[in-house]
């Protein structure tokens, strides 16, 4: 899906895709983008009893992108 995202984004501006992706990545303090398992362990968290005190919160899986701008 990045793929898809950074060669669109690269067609729409006249840029290569490679830029795109360096320029997202320098910008997330974890330092990779994210994967569908980083996604898939929180709602793992959030689905199992480990979360039951946890309730109407949104939690940003995000690599710390979020907090860096």
């Amino acid at each position: 899906m990045q793929d898809q995202l950074d060669r669109e984004f690269a067609r729409v501006t006249g840029r290569r895709p490679e830029e795109i992706r360096a320029e997202r990545l320098a910008r997330i303090p974890m330092g990779r983008i994210e994967q569908p398992e980083d996604v898939a362990a929180v709602v793992s968290f959030l689905a199992g009893p480990d979360s039951a005190y946890i309730t109407g919160e949104a939690l940003a899986v995000s690599g710390g992108i979020l907090t860096s701008w």
